[in-house]
This record gives structure tokens, sequence and C-alpha cells, in this order.
């Protein structure tokens, strides 16, 4: 028993082909994939043309997900996004998105790109902000993500780290169908799933963000947790239809959404140039703010030359 991993485009005639949820099943059940060619693009992939990567991150096969990254030597799937209009999610960013933090760190220290944004503009630090991950957020600050990113509502990720969210704000748009949300295709750009639209991924990964935070253990609909509606779904690949399971893990979530450090904070709020001294505490300075100290220098044969040597602060803005 043995397996190809190749990323040649030719399948070798005793090859195996077998579908992405599938080979992603076996991976992350640990099975063996019997002469199975593995290929890291998106060739023999699914409608939302994900890599065999992305397609494990779907659905929360974070065990399969480690694998492929593992086999994966030349970092082919490292930084392909999906196609789907309105996904087009990198690794790095569906991994933040579902709260996967482990994967974050792992896709960082193998050099994902940081600043990829999805459809709407949104890059892994906005999710991992809207989670308030204090841990996803200190592992890419530490790995210079850009705090400056604005996504298409026009916020940064420490607006969403400042943003408190409600259980309004999380309402399905779209209403019910007796006890189940009404089922509306999520196919285009101005498909918004939540009441407060910059928030609708949580409509979609609810039930990722649920398993991975331990949460809903002790909440239930029908005698059921659920923690284990959501497992359940993850399960079967099927996103929370059920309106009662649906409101009460959006309930579940902004009650066990984490509270806001100070000092994060502060740290993503550093959107201008920074200066300190011995007098003073970090101040922000916008680029404006600052003139240029100079010193002007006359060589032996006359010729004269300016030496920008710092920028000094003009006016105070205390943070």
């Amino acid at each position: 028993m043995f397996s190809f991993f190749n990323s040649s485009h030719k399948v070798p005639v005793s090859a195996k082909v077998i579908g992405a949820n599938e080979l992603v099943d076996k991976l992350e059940d640990e099975l063996p994939l019997e002469n199975q060619w593995l290929i890291f693009n998106k060739d023999h992939c699914t409608r939302h043309h994900n890599t065999y990567l992305l397609q494990a991150l779907a659905w929360n096969r974070q065990k399969a997900a480690l694998k492929l990254l593992e086999l994966d030597k030349n970092k082919e799937a490292l930084n392909l996004k999906d196609d789907w209009p309105t996904c087009l999610n990198s690794p790095l960013i569906l991994a933040a998105k579902i709260n996967a933090g482990y994967i974050v760190q792992k896709l960082i220290t193998l050099g994902a790109n940081l600043n990829e944004q999805d459809y709407r503009g949104f890059t892994a630090l906005h999710y991992a902000c809207i989670l308030r991950n204090d841990a996803v957020i200190k592992s890419l600050l530490a790995a210079k993500a850009n705090l400056q990113m604005i996504d298409a509502f026009g916020k940064s990720p420490y607006d969403y780290y400042d943003m408190e969210i409600c259980e309004t704000d999380l309402q399905y748009r779209y209403g019910k169908a007796g006890e189940y949300l009404n089922h509306i295709p999520d196919r285009d750009n101005h498909y918004f799933a939540t009441k407060k639209k910059c928030l609708s991924a949580l409509r979609w990964y609810i039930a990722h963000i649920m398993v991975n935070g331990g949460w809903g253990t002790e909440s239930d609909v029908d005698k059921v947790s659920l923690y284990d509606y959501a497992k359940h779904c993850l399960k079967i690949r099927e996103p929370v239809y059920h309106a009662e399971v649906y409101e009460g893990m959006m309930r579940c979530f902004c009650n066990n959404r984490p509270s806001k450090d100070k000092a994060l904070m502060h740290q993503l709020s550093m959107t201008f140039n920074s200066y300190k001294d011995e007098k003073c505490d970090q101040y922000q300075l916008n680029l404006w703010d600052l003139t240029p100290r100079s010193a002007i220098h006359q060589q032996e044969n006359d010729e004269i030359w300016i030496e920008l040597q710092e920028l000094h602060p003009i006016a105070y803005r205390k943070h």
C-alpha cells in the first residue's frame, strides 16, 4: 500500500483518483491512501474550486489539513484561494475565520501571505479580531500583519476588535420557513446573511467557531447540546439551517466572545508612525505632524549636501 504525492497533472494509469471529501476524511481518520494520486493545486477538486487543503478547512478537518501541509513539500496550496464569488478564501483567511488557532500558527510558520483579502476585503487579522482570538491576533501581529488593511465596509481589524456584537446583529436576514431558515443560495457579492452585513461570515462558520471554541456544551435544543449540533453539521457538511439552533448558537457566540484586552487594543490601534523619548509615553503621530531636522555639510571642494538626521515631532496626539 502506498500513495503518490505529486504536482504533475498526468495521473498514472495505476493511480486512484477519489473525491476531495473522501480523501480529506481518510486523512482526518488517519486511514491509508492506497495508490492515491494527490494533487495540491485546484485540479480534481470541488465546485468551489477548492484545493484539498481548503476543502479540509471548510469542514473543520484539522488533522487532515495538517497532514496536507506536511505532504505539500512545494507549498503549492499554501496561498491558493477558492473561486467562489462570496468567498475567495486563502487557507490563512479560512483558518482564522473558523477559529483554528493552531492551523493559523502553522500557516504563518510556513510563510503564508498574511495580508491576503477575501471577496469583501477581510484579512485573517480582521476575522481574528471579530472573534477576539487574542492568541491568533498576537501571532499575526508578531509576523507583521498589516494593521491598516481596510475591508469593503471601511473597517480595520481594530474596528472589529472594538465592536460589540449583540444577538440582534446576527439575526438571519432572510427569515424562516417553519422551523428552518429560508434557504437562500450564497452566490454573488450582494448576498448578506446577517442583519449587520459586515458579520455575514458568522452565519456560515458559526458551527466551526462553536466546536473550536468548545462552546455550547451546556446549552441545548430538544435535549441536544448546541455543541453536538455543531459537530453534526460539520460531519455531514451542512450549514446550520434549524432556526432555533441557529439563534441559540448566535446567542452563545455573543455570550462567549472574549472581552477586550486593553494592551492588545492599543497595539491594534497603532496605525501611525510612533515617537517615543525619555520624557513621554508612546504617542501616535500622523506623518503630517513631523518635520525634518537636518544638517548641512560643506565639503572641502565646496560641495554642499544635506543630511536628513531625523523626523522631529511638532505636534503630539496622546493615544
